[in-house]
C-alpha cells in the first residue's frame, strides 16, 4: 500500500517505520528509515538525503510538485531462512 503524505509535521522517523520515496519528474530516490537512525539523521535531513539521492538539491521536498511516497517494508535477511 503506498500513500501520499500530507502533513509532514506529523510523520515520526523510527528505525521500524515507514520508508519513503521522492519523485519529479523523471528523478526519484528511495532511503530506508535504518539509515536515518543509524546515521543519527532527523526527519528533514532524511528527506534531505532522499533527495540527493534522487538528484535533486537538498530542500526539494518543499516544492509542491515533489512527491513523497510512503510504504511499509519489511526488513529480512537471508540468514533468517537458511536451515541449521
Amino acid at each position: 500500500m503506498t500513500c501520499f503524505l500530507m502533513n509532514l509535521s506529523k510523520w515520526i522517523l523510527q528505525k521500524d517505520s515507514s520508508t519513503n520515496l521522492i519523485q519529479k519528474d523523471v528523478y526519484q530516490g528511495l532511503l530506508l528509515p535504518q539509515v536515518a537512525t543509524h546515521c543519527g539523521w532527523n526527519r528533514e535531513t532524511f528527506l534531505d538525503q532522499t533527495c540527493v539521492k534522487a538528484g535533486l538539491p537538498e530542500g526539494s521536498w518543499k516544492d509542491p510538485s515533489v512527491k513523497i511516497k510512503i510504504f511499509s517494508a519489511q526488513i529480512f535477511s537471508e540468514a533468517e531462512f537458511i536451515e541449521k
